[in-house]
């Protein structure tokens, strides 16, 4: 992977959550993204990582690099929105975890 490169998570379901432990393991720089304060309480209680709060309003501060990766692992009745607004966001390189 490029030392450059991100990885952008958005999510902080348990499915998440395994992303983020082999992320981690991985050594792979990583931030976290969900909506809700509550949402990210409960992934910082189960992994330690606190993510950015406010779903795709939280990219806005975000450089995004063309190096740099998206997971989409939301809930599946918010996958379509969520990826096209990652690919408005430039994004190039999108895992979608469901079915989209």
């Amino acid at each position: 992977m490029g030392a450059n490169m991100t990885i952008f998570l958005f999510g902080a379901s348990k499915m998440a959550e395994d992303y983020i432990a082999v992320l981690n393991e991985l050594k792979i720089n990583c931030q976290v993204i969900c909506r809700s304060q509550e949402s990210a309480m409960k992934f910082f209680k189960n992994t330690q990582i606190m993510p950015l709060t406010g779903g795709l309003a939280a990219l806005k501060d975000q450089k995004i690099d063309e190096n740099d990766i998206a997971i989409n692992a939301v809930g599946i009745a918010d996958l379509v929105l969520v990826t096209k607004s990652l690919v408005e966001h430039g994004f190039k390189k999108i895992l979608v975890e469901k079915p989209a």
